[in-house]
Protein backbone atom coordinates (compact mmCIF):
# COMPACT_ATOMS: atom_id res chain seq x y z
CA UNK A 1 0.00 0.00 0.00
CA UNK A 2 1.13 3.52 -0.75
CA UNK A 3 0.50 6.24 1.82
CA UNK A 4 0.74 9.87 0.71
CA UNK A 5 1.49 12.43 3.41
CA UNK A 6 -0.87 15.40 3.07
CA UNK A 7 -1.02 18.75 4.88
CA UNK A 8 0.91 21.98 4.53
CA UNK A 9 4.45 22.42 5.86
CA UNK A 10 5.16 26.12 5.46
CA UNK A 11 8.54 26.34 7.20
CA UNK A 12 12.06 26.57 5.79
CA UNK A 13 13.25 23.25 7.22
CA UNK A 14 10.27 21.23 5.94
CA UNK A 15 12.04 19.61 2.98
CA UNK A 16 15.06 18.64 5.07
CA UNK A 17 12.71 17.13 7.65
CA UNK A 18 10.91 15.09 5.00
CA UNK A 19 14.20 13.75 3.68
CA UNK A 20 15.22 12.85 7.21
CA UNK A 21 12.03 10.84 7.81
CA UNK A 22 12.28 9.09 4.46
CA UNK A 23 8.95 10.47 3.28
CA UNK A 24 8.83 10.07 -0.48
CA UNK A 25 5.14 10.41 -1.30
CA UNK A 26 2.98 13.47 -0.80
CA UNK A 27 -0.51 14.61 -1.68
CA UNK A 28 -0.80 18.21 -2.83
CA UNK A 29 -3.99 20.22 -3.18
CA UNK A 30 -4.44 22.46 -6.22
CA UNK A 31 -6.81 24.56 -4.14
CA UNK A 32 -3.97 25.33 -1.71
CA UNK A 33 -1.90 26.52 -4.66
CA UNK A 34 -4.68 28.89 -5.74
CA UNK A 35 -5.39 30.04 -2.18
CA UNK A 36 -1.74 30.89 -1.64
CA UNK A 37 -1.69 33.23 -4.61
CA UNK A 38 -0.42 30.67 -7.11
CA UNK A 39 2.91 30.39 -5.33
CA UNK A 40 4.85 27.14 -5.52
CA UNK A 41 5.35 25.14 -2.35
CA UNK A 42 8.92 23.76 -1.79
CA UNK A 43 7.34 20.60 -0.37
CA UNK A 44 5.40 20.08 -3.61
CA UNK A 45 8.61 20.56 -5.60
CA UNK A 46 10.43 18.07 -3.36
CA UNK A 47 7.84 15.36 -3.90
CA UNK A 48 7.56 16.11 -7.62
CA UNK A 49 11.31 16.05 -8.24
CA UNK A 50 12.60 13.52 -5.72
CA UNK A 51 9.63 11.31 -4.92
CA UNK A 52 6.02 11.02 -6.01
CA UNK A 53 3.28 13.61 -5.85
CA UNK A 54 -0.45 12.91 -6.00
CA UNK A 55 -2.37 16.01 -7.05
CA UNK A 56 -5.83 16.46 -5.59
CA UNK A 57 -8.04 19.16 -7.06
CA UNK A 58 -9.05 20.39 -3.60
CA UNK A 59 -12.63 20.70 -4.81
CA UNK A 60 -14.09 19.77 -1.42
CA UNK A 61 -12.11 22.51 0.37
CA UNK A 62 -13.14 25.04 -2.27
CA UNK A 63 -16.76 23.90 -1.99
CA UNK A 64 -16.84 24.46 1.78
CA UNK A 65 -15.76 28.07 1.15
CA UNK A 66 -18.26 28.65 -1.64
CA UNK A 67 -15.54 28.84 -4.30
CA UNK A 68 -15.09 27.08 -7.63
CA UNK A 69 -12.01 25.77 -9.43
CA UNK A 70 -11.55 26.31 -13.15
CA UNK A 71 -11.00 23.05 -15.00
CA UNK A 72 -8.82 24.87 -17.53
CA UNK A 73 -6.55 26.23 -14.79
CA UNK A 74 -6.37 22.82 -13.19
CA UNK A 75 -5.43 21.14 -16.47
CA UNK A 76 -2.91 23.86 -17.31
CA UNK A 77 -1.18 23.31 -13.94
CA UNK A 78 -0.98 19.53 -14.53
CA UNK A 79 0.55 19.98 -17.99
CA UNK A 80 2.97 22.66 -16.81
CA UNK A 81 4.27 20.62 -13.88
CA UNK A 82 4.47 17.40 -15.90
CA UNK A 83 2.37 15.43 -13.41
CA UNK A 84 1.29 11.85 -14.00
CA UNK A 85 -0.82 11.19 -10.90
CA UNK A 86 -3.84 13.43 -10.33
CA UNK A 87 -7.53 13.17 -9.56
CA UNK A 88 -10.47 14.34 -11.56
CA UNK A 89 -11.86 17.78 -10.75
CA UNK A 90 -14.88 16.44 -8.89
CA UNK A 91 -18.02 18.50 -8.39
CA UNK A 92 -19.28 18.09 -4.85
CA UNK A 93 -22.87 16.86 -4.60
CA UNK A 94 -23.14 16.71 -8.39
CA UNK A 95 -22.49 13.27 -9.87
CA UNK A 96 -23.22 14.38 -13.42
CA UNK A 97 -20.88 17.36 -13.08
CA UNK A 98 -18.11 15.05 -11.89
CA UNK A 99 -18.79 12.70 -14.81
CA UNK A 100 -18.64 15.59 -17.29
CA UNK A 101 -15.33 16.88 -15.86
CA UNK A 102 -13.81 13.41 -16.21
CA UNK A 103 -14.70 13.39 -19.90
CA UNK A 104 -13.53 16.98 -20.43
CA UNK A 105 -10.12 16.28 -18.89
CA UNK A 106 -9.75 13.13 -20.96
CA UNK A 107 -10.59 15.08 -24.12
CA UNK A 108 -7.80 17.47 -23.15
CA UNK A 109 -5.37 14.55 -23.29
CA UNK A 110 -5.23 13.92 -19.54
CA UNK A 111 -5.81 10.72 -17.58
CA UNK A 112 -7.33 11.78 -14.24
CA UNK A 113 -8.15 9.22 -11.58
CA UNK A 114 -11.95 9.25 -11.25
CA UNK A 115 -13.52 10.04 -7.89
CA UNK A 116 -16.57 8.34 -6.38
CA UNK A 117 -18.25 9.96 -3.37
CA UNK A 118 -20.50 8.72 -0.65
CA UNK A 119 -24.03 9.59 -1.75
CA UNK A 120 -23.51 8.98 -5.48
CA UNK A 121 -25.25 6.14 -7.30
CA UNK A 122 -23.81 2.64 -7.24
CA UNK A 123 -24.44 2.34 -10.95
CA UNK A 124 -21.92 5.13 -11.46
CA UNK A 125 -19.37 3.33 -9.28
CA UNK A 126 -19.80 0.10 -11.27
CA UNK A 127 -19.34 2.13 -14.45
CA UNK A 128 -16.04 3.50 -13.11
CA UNK A 129 -14.83 0.03 -12.15
CA UNK A 130 -15.61 -1.23 -15.66
CA UNK A 131 -13.73 1.60 -17.37
CA UNK A 132 -10.78 2.30 -15.06
CA UNK A 133 -8.09 0.34 -13.23
CA UNK A 134 -7.56 3.06 -10.61
CA UNK A 135 -10.49 4.70 -8.80
CA UNK A 136 -10.52 6.97 -5.76
CA UNK A 137 -13.09 7.11 -2.97
CA UNK A 138 -14.21 10.29 -1.23
CA UNK A 139 -15.92 10.06 2.14
CA UNK A 140 -15.83 13.04 4.51
CA UNK A 141 -15.08 12.33 8.15
CA UNK A 142 -18.12 14.44 9.02
CA UNK A 143 -20.35 11.69 7.58
CA UNK A 144 -19.92 9.64 10.75
CA UNK A 145 -18.39 6.23 11.40
CA UNK A 146 -21.54 4.25 10.65
CA UNK A 147 -22.06 5.77 7.19
CA UNK A 148 -18.35 5.43 6.42
CA UNK A 149 -18.45 1.75 7.45
CA UNK A 150 -21.46 1.06 5.23
CA UNK A 151 -19.97 2.99 2.30
CA UNK A 152 -16.63 1.19 2.33
CA UNK A 153 -18.25 -2.22 2.82
CA UNK A 154 -20.44 -1.68 -0.25
CA UNK A 155 -17.55 -0.22 -2.28
CA UNK A 156 -15.28 -3.19 -1.76
CA UNK A 157 -18.11 -5.62 -2.36
CA UNK A 158 -18.34 -4.04 -5.82
CA UNK A 159 -14.54 -3.98 -6.18
CA UNK A 160 -14.39 -7.73 -5.44
CA UNK A 161 -16.60 -8.38 -8.48
CA UNK A 162 -14.18 -6.46 -10.72
CA UNK A 163 -10.92 -7.47 -9.00
CA UNK A 164 -8.12 -6.57 -9.31
CA UNK A 165 -8.64 -2.81 -9.10
CA UNK A 166 -6.50 -0.11 -7.53
CA UNK A 167 -8.47 1.91 -5.02
CA UNK A 168 -7.33 5.16 -3.42
CA UNK A 169 -8.95 6.33 -0.21
CA UNK A 170 -8.94 10.11 0.18
CA UNK A 171 -8.15 10.92 3.81
CA UNK A 172 -8.52 7.30 4.91
CA UNK A 173 -5.81 6.06 7.28
CA UNK A 174 -8.01 4.62 10.02
CA UNK A 175 -6.16 1.40 10.76
CA UNK A 176 -9.22 -0.83 10.95
CA UNK A 177 -10.18 0.15 7.39
CA UNK A 178 -6.68 -0.42 6.05
CA UNK A 179 -6.59 -3.86 7.67
CA UNK A 180 -10.09 -4.72 6.45
CA UNK A 181 -9.94 -3.51 2.83
CA UNK A 182 -7.17 -3.89 0.17
CA UNK A 183 -6.49 -0.25 -0.65
CA UNK A 184 -3.81 0.37 -3.22
CA UNK A 185 -3.16 3.84 -1.83
CA UNK A 186 -4.43 6.32 0.74
CA UNK A 187 -3.51 9.74 2.04
CA UNK A 188 -3.87 11.61 5.29
CA UNK A 189 -2.97 14.93 6.85
CA UNK A 190 -3.18 13.43 10.35
CA UNK A 191 0.58 13.30 10.84
CA UNK A 192 0.90 17.03 10.14
CA UNK A 193 -2.26 18.45 11.66
CA UNK A 194 -2.09 16.37 14.84
CA UNK A 195 1.40 17.66 15.57
CA UNK A 196 0.07 21.21 15.58
CA UNK A 197 -2.32 20.23 18.37
CA UNK A 198 0.39 18.55 20.41
CA UNK A 199 -0.64 15.02 19.45
CA UNK A 200 2.03 12.34 19.17
CA UNK A 201 1.54 9.06 17.34
CA UNK A 202 3.06 5.91 18.83
CA UNK A 203 2.60 2.16 18.70
CA UNK A 204 0.64 0.39 21.38
CA UNK A 205 1.14 -3.24 20.51
CA UNK A 206 0.03 -3.51 16.88
CA UNK A 207 -2.19 -0.42 17.03
CA UNK A 208 -1.06 3.03 15.97
CA UNK A 209 -2.54 5.49 18.47
CA UNK A 210 -2.02 9.10 19.43
CA UNK A 211 -1.59 10.81 22.77
CA UNK A 212 -0.98 14.25 24.19
CA UNK A 213 2.65 15.36 24.00
CA UNK A 214 2.71 15.54 27.82
CA UNK A 215 1.43 11.99 28.30
CA UNK A 216 4.18 9.80 29.81
CA UNK A 217 2.81 6.86 27.82
CA UNK A 218 4.00 8.51 24.61
CA UNK A 219 7.56 7.86 25.75
CA UNK A 220 9.10 9.39 22.66
CA UNK A 221 11.22 12.19 24.07
CA UNK A 222 10.59 15.85 24.61
CA UNK A 223 7.81 17.20 22.36
CA UNK A 224 7.12 20.46 24.14
CA UNK A 225 4.71 22.94 22.56
CA UNK A 226 7.38 25.60 23.07
CA UNK A 227 10.35 25.65 20.70
CA UNK A 228 13.71 24.94 22.25
CA UNK A 229 16.72 27.20 21.97
CA UNK A 230 19.26 27.02 19.16
CA UNK A 231 16.51 27.10 16.58
CA UNK A 232 15.31 23.50 16.93
CA UNK A 233 11.57 23.35 16.41
CA UNK A 234 9.64 21.09 18.75
CA UNK A 235 6.71 21.46 16.37
CA UNK A 236 8.77 19.92 13.60
CA UNK A 237 10.02 17.19 15.91
CA UNK A 238 6.43 16.20 16.52
CA UNK A 239 5.73 16.25 12.81
CA UNK A 240 8.76 14.09 12.04
CA UNK A 241 7.76 11.58 14.69
CA UNK A 242 4.21 11.39 13.34
CA UNK A 243 5.36 11.01 9.74
CA UNK A 244 7.71 8.19 10.73
CA UNK A 245 4.93 6.39 12.55
CA UNK A 246 2.60 6.71 9.53
CA UNK A 247 5.30 5.33 7.26
CA UNK A 248 5.61 2.39 9.64
CA UNK A 249 1.85 1.94 9.31
CA UNK A 250 2.26 1.92 5.54
CA UNK A 251 4.87 -0.84 5.82
CA UNK A 252 2.78 -2.83 8.30
CA UNK A 253 -0.34 -2.74 6.10
CA UNK A 254 1.68 -3.60 2.99
CA UNK A 255 3.14 -6.71 4.64
CA UNK A 256 -0.26 -7.68 6.07
CA UNK A 257 -1.89 -7.75 2.65
CA UNK A 258 1.08 -9.49 1.08
CA UNK A 259 0.56 -12.34 3.54
CA UNK A 260 -3.07 -12.43 2.38
CA UNK A 261 -1.96 -12.71 -1.24
CA UNK A 262 -2.47 -9.08 -2.29
CA UNK A 263 0.72 -7.50 -3.57
CA UNK A 264 0.96 -4.26 -5.54
CA UNK A 265 3.83 -2.90 -7.63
Amino acid sequence: MKLYIAGQLRIKTAVDALRETGSRRGLYSFWDYLRDGCSMDPVFEYYRDEGEVFLDSGAFSAYTLGAEISIKEYARFIFREGLSLYSNLDVIRDEEGTRVNQKVMEHMGLSPIPVFHLGETWGYFRELLERYDYVSLGVAGTQGERRCDEFLKRCFREVAKAWPKRIHGFGITTQKYLERYPFYSTDSASAITAAGWGRIYFWKGKRLVSGDYKDPEVGAGNFSMVDREEGKSEHMERRKNNIRRHLELEEYITRLWEKRGVSWD
